[in-house]
């Protein structure tokens, strides 16, 4: 999802927040699993993985 930096500058700064440009927000749900609601005071790191999609080969 696209993420807005207004959501994030006071947490991490106006700079910062500006370099964020995706979110997620699919973590712990699914099969049997209940949603909690809460609220983030701070954080300490973001980390971004980024890869190639796997793609199956034939032949």
């Amino acid at each position: 999802m696209e993420a807005d930096p207004e959501d994030y500058a006071d947490l991490v700064g106006r700079e910062r927040a500006d370099e964020i440009g995706f979110r997620e927000e699919h973590h712990g749900q699914g099969d049997g699993r209940v949603a909690t609601s809460v609220e983030v005071v701070s954080i300490a790191e973001v980390h971004c993985r980024c890869g190639a999609p796997r793609v199956r080969r034939t032949g």
